[in-house]
């Protein structure tokens, strides 16, 4: 049973905004705090960096009362610049970005300057420290590497980027050989995702496709199946009354469905239906046989979003999606020495007809979907959990129960915390594979 946790609807406090600025090498610690207009924070599965955007007006407020802060510290605001940043919601959850911690944020672009005689209005962007090393030519990744990619992926993160953020990654199935080009590390993790099959029962040739992101706990690599797995974070409810039924954990202020199953779309990708490799081996010059994988075999309750497979009409078994590839047969065979590669010189490296079509199937798939909502601010909510929500069924009764198809398990995609004047409020876009309300 869940824990009824509702808050004050946008309750939330900053606790301090600071700008540290080494523009001329000498530190300097400015207070901004009272200056807050707004400020929303960003997480996404489909970004390998958290974002924050800060909104200020400066109008010489605090100790330097009468005179502008940027001007009486001499704060040069610029792109590399650190932030200090601590808040808190009405659930006493907590998202803490501190130079002298691991997880500092920096400044990447200032915008929106209105400059008037009585007041300074600019707007910050700010990602994390890593998304600016990841430029860095001594973090390009250059060396050879053999074995299970998450261990890779891990490898990169903290030899290359050198990251001391914590690194959480799913296990994996398949060894993958590969060098790195001399690619940026936030790069090639995030290519490295499409090509991991996850050490699920089974998995072999029917799953595959991981996500790569940045939360506010760390570097995330994550199984797509795996994520849906997850108990759900929250279990969250629409209704149209003030009051909060038992076993919730909160309510949804405001929700709309962005899109649902764009079957043309579906189609087209391979992840509804069928779709099909056609593969060239370089070392025997012989093309190989079509290999038809059908997005049905990916379906399992245990793994998706809700308990019913999208289908399309009587001819969803039609094959709408080719790949013609070659195979890397020999291509950086693994092995300590020659005598070891030459053992492994004619294996197939990327096997093409096993993850390639399952990792494309399974990213189309996830976003069948989409759902935005509001609720009250909750920083414990991050990109990848699950949320359970229950939507009223659209009926005349008095007494209205929760849709069986539009309720259930739904994956956070996107997650905006959002403080304003006017209180804290956290927006969410949801996203799922399948239809119906999954037991909780």
């Amino acid at each position: 049973m869940s824990v009824n946790i509702a808050a004050q609807l946008g309750e939330a406090q900053v606790q301090f905004l600071e700008i540290i600025s080494n523009y001329d090498g000498t530190i300097k610690e400015t207070d901004v705090t009272n200056g807050l207009v707004s400020l929303t924070y960003y997480e996404s599965v489909l970004d390998n960096t958290i974002r924050a955007t800060v909104t200020l007006v400066d109008t010489g407020y605090g100790k330097n009362e009468g005179t502008s802060v940027i001007e009486k510290d001499n704060i040069n605001l610029n792109s590399g610049e650190k932030i200090n940043l601590k808040m808190n919601d009405g659930y006493g959850n907590q998202l803490y970005f501190d130079n002298s911690d691991t997880y500092p944020l920096r400044i990447s672009e200032v915008s929106n300057i209105e400059e008037g005689t009585n007041k300074f209005v600019y707007t910050i962007n700010l990602t994390s420290m890593e998304y600016h090393k990841n430029d860095n030519l001594d973090a390009r990744v250059t060396k050879r590497f053999d074995g299970q990619i998450p261990d890779n992926v891990t490898d990169i993160l903290k030899n290359n980027l050198k990251t001391e953020k914590d690194i959480t990654v799913d296990e994996g199935l398949n060894s993958f050989s590969f060098t790195g080009k001399s690619e940026k590390p936030l790069y090639l993790c995030t290519w490295l995702a499409k090509r991991c099959v996850p050490n699920i029962q089974d998995a072999k040739a029917k799953l595959a496709g991981y996500l790569f992101y940045e939360t506010s706990k760390g570097y995330q690599f994550k199984s797509i199946d795996k994520l849906f797995q997850q108990k759900p974070k929250r279990k969250l409810i629409y209704t149209e009354t003030t009051d909060l039924p038992p076993g919730y954990d909160g309510k949804i202020l405001l929700y709309h469905f962005s899109s649902t199953f764009n079957l043309k779309r579906l189609r087209l990708t391979g992840a509804l239906g069928q779709a099909e490799t056609r593969t060239y081996d370089p070392y025997t010059h012989a093309y190989g046989n079509t290999n038809q994988v059908n997005s049905e075999i990916q379906f399992n309750e245990t793994n998706t979003g809700g308990l019913e497979r999208i289908k399309y009409g009587d001819d969803q078994d039609l094959t709408t999606k080719r790949y013609v590839k070659s195979f890397d047969t020999g291509i950086l065979p693994p092995g300590k020495n020659l005598t070891e590669q030459l053992k492994k010189s004619k294996d197939i490296n990327f096997n093409i007809d096993e993850i390639l079509i399952q990792s494309s199937m399974r990213y189309n798939s996830l976003f069948g979907i989409k759902l935005s909502m509001t609720i009250a601010g909750d920083f414990s909510i991050n990109a990848g959990d699950v949320i359970h929500c229950d939507f009223p069924e659209v009926s005349s009764k008095d007494l209205k129960v929760y849709s069986d198809k539009k309720s259930g398990i739904y994956m956070v995609s996107d997650v905006a915390h959002r403080i304003t004047t006017e209180g804290c409020f956290t927006s969410l876009n949801l996203v799922r594979d399948s239809i119906g309300r999954k037991p909780f």
